[in-house]
C-alpha cells in the first residue's frame, strides 16, 4: 500500500501524529491527511522532508 506516516517536529524531535495517512491534501500552508479509518490531522507548517521509501512525511509546524 501507499500509505505515510505523518511526524511534526516539536522541541527539535519527530512527533507522530498520524499513521498511515493514505490522502494529503495541501491548501496554502494547511496540511490535510486522512486515514483508511477516516481520522483525520490538519497541520499548518512546511514540509522538511518526504521519504517515499520509508512511507514518512515530516512537518515544521507555523504557528499562529
Amino acid at each position: 500500500m501507499c500509505e505515510a506516516n505523518v511526524f511534526i517536529i516539536k522541541d527539535n524531535k519527530e512527533q507522530l501524529i498520524m499513521e498511515g495517512a493514505f490522502i494529503i491534501k495541501k491548501d496554502g500552508d494547511t496540511w490535510y491527511f486522512q486515514n483508511i479509518f477516516g481520522e483525520q490531522e490538519i497541520v499548518k507548517g512546511n514540509v522538511k522532508e518526504i521519504d517515499l521509501i520509508a512511507h514518512k512525511i515530516t512537518i515544521f509546524p507555523i504557528s499562529d
